[in-house]
């Protein structure tokens, strides 16, 4: 990091209680509507809110709207919002402001990662492409100062849980106006949630102060936020242990058994609603035009012995979409498993060297050229790509060179699709809803589309789940579109993750869920 081998503590430590915690890494952006990092979405689900935000157990809970109503054929959502609900200036949220934001994610001159949300809103999916180039014919409309409405274009099931998404917040449209890029900045940033933005030290720090104008201040117990953003998991355990830090963001999988053992009042495990991935790059070849190799490059990696011994108790992923339990207002879902799941692993390795064979490659034919595979340097990141490696070599004889980098330029790369063969990515739902995960496998999908996937079938199967009222059949529809993507293997899924740190048993309220996402509001800090 920037300036210091360790991050520094304030010379001058805010009165009151404080928290300091590790966000995982460096926000490159605190704008909702640009953000695209897990370290980005943890600030600013502390300084804003939108019409729900995340409860801090998984799911979502009324925030600046207080109500809301539904027309009949499930289409039109019209929200009141909180009297209450004020920027951090004293001047109220409004519901122009929610119009300006939304009109803003869509708009294709901010360049929003998440510009695919808007697809189900009345011309959204146009004005994301440009074909209409006037944001303002968004369908949101502000009724008047207190009142939001939005068109859908259809009814759409998974509507109300995706609103807790940062991309949906709202931001003050005076301070956007104001300052540009800029209101970003500490004093200029308008926050609408429990705590403002004091200091950004880029790649060392940032500080956050409670918001005296929050609507629910009287609940929030912790007066400041010390957001450290580290990358090494190494660092986040000494910092943790030498007393200068309360929570880690993730501990290295060496440390897992110890920490488990040694700390195990301090040690946090949660199943996450999350997947690591290898992402072929579909604009390249060999890769673009042979679905026998992918597929062969799949069936070679042995995800039991990955997920359970090399990352010392992870679940080995068959599948894109993460299972979820039906729970109050979660339907649940059973992912779209490949049919070669249930092979054994040494009839899957068999599979793989005959479309090996087929794709041209192997004994006797010509030899596959190195794979680079791009992964963000990283001890836990590196064991996996290390691992995957390994295998390809052993089943295939398929060499790999393994090409570290710092995450954002790893996420840069896979976003812009300028990695050459292989890239090593994770994604955790925003919502729980398995529309969260295969969105972003949409044609139209944009910068989240990794591999750059396009199957007419599967954007259509996606459309009529979209669109399906009925929770069971709209569930079906959902796997049968992860079956043929799953088929297809534009991806590799690896495994999926148990988010493991270390949080100081004095910070109270933390309760792991499969999101995980704790705003600091829910926290408190004890002697």
């Amino acid at each position: 990091m920037a300036g210091h081998p360790f991050p520094v503590m304030a010379a001058n430590p805010q009165p009151g209680k404080t928290l300091v915690r590790s966000i995982g890494g460096v926000p490159l952006t605190l704008d909702p509507q640009r953000a695209d990092l897990g370290s980005e979405g943890l600030v600013i689900n502390d300084l804003l809110e939108g019409l729900l935000a995340p409860d801090g157990r998984g799911g979502a809970r009324p925030a600046l709207a207080e109500s809301w109503t539904v027309s009949p054929d499930g289409r039109i959502y019209t929200f009141r919002l909180r009297a209450d609900a004020a920027w951090s200036d004293g001047t109220p949220v409004t519901a122009d402001d929610f119009v300006f934001s939304w009109q803003r994610l869509a708009d294709p001159r901010t360049a929003s990662p998440f510009a695919f949300y808007m697809g189900i809103v009345v011309n959204g999916e146009s004005i994301a492409k440009g074909v209409i180039k006037d944001p303002r014919r968004l369908g949101v409309a502000a009724l008047d100062a207190h009142t939001f409405q939005v068109e859908l274009v259809r009814p759409t099931a998974y509507f109300l849980a995706m609103l807790q998404h940062q991309a949906l917040f709202a931001v003050q449209k005076a301070s956007v106006q104001a300052y540009g890029d800029a209101f970003t900045q500490p004093g200029h940033y308008a926050a609408s949630g429990p705590y403002v933005l004091v200091e950004d030290v880029a790649g060392d720090h940032l500080t956050l102060a409670r918001n005296p104008a929050y609507y629910d201040r009287a609940k929030v117990a912790i007066d400041t936020v010390r957001d450290l953003p580290l990358e090494d998991r190494e660092a986040e355990t000494r910092l943790f242990q030498e007393g200068r830090l309360q929570a880690t963001y993730e501990l290295p999988v060496d440390q897992v058994a110890w920490a488990r053992t040694a700390l195990p009042d301090a040690f946090v495990s949660a199943e996450a609603y999350d997947t690591y991935f290898l992402s072929f790059n579909l604009r390249n070849e060999p890769w673009k035009s042979s679905p026998a190799l992918r597929e062969a490059l799949t069936l070679a990696v042995e995800r039991e012995a990955l997920a359970t011994g090399v990352l010392a108790g992870e679940r080995p992923a068959y599948s894109y979409v993460p299972r979820l339990a039906p729970s109050p207002g979660v339907p649940g879902y059973e992912p779209g498993w490949p049919a070669w799941r249930d092979l054994p692993q040494a009839e899957r390795e068999r599979r793989a060297r005959t479309l090996m064979t087929e794709a041209g490659y192997g004994p006797g034919a010509k030899p596959l050229p190195v794979i680079t595979l791009l992964y963000p340097t990283g001890a836990n990141w590196q064991s996996a790509a290390a691992a995957v490696a390994r295998q390809w070599h052993a089943v295939l004889g398929v060499e790999v060179r393994l090409e570290d980098r710092d995450f954002q330029t790893v996420t840069t790369k896979a976003s812009e699709k300028t990695f050459k063969d292989v890239v090593f990515a994770s994604w955790i739902g925003d919502y729980p809803d398995a529309n969260s995960f295969l969105a972003v496998m949409r044609a139209d999908a944009g910068r989240e589309n990794y591999p750059s996937y396009a199957n007419p079938l599967f954007d259509a199967l996606m459309e009529e789940a979209n669109g399906e009222a009925d929770p069971g059949r709209r569930a079906g529809l959902l796997r049968r579109a992860e079956r043929l993507m799953m088929d297809d293997t534009p991806i590799i899924p690896l495994f999926h993750k148990s988010m493991r740190r270390l949080v100081s048993p004095h910070v109270t309220g933390w309760v792991p869920n499969p999101l995980d996402l704790t705003p600091s509001r829910f926290l408190d800090v004890t002697p």
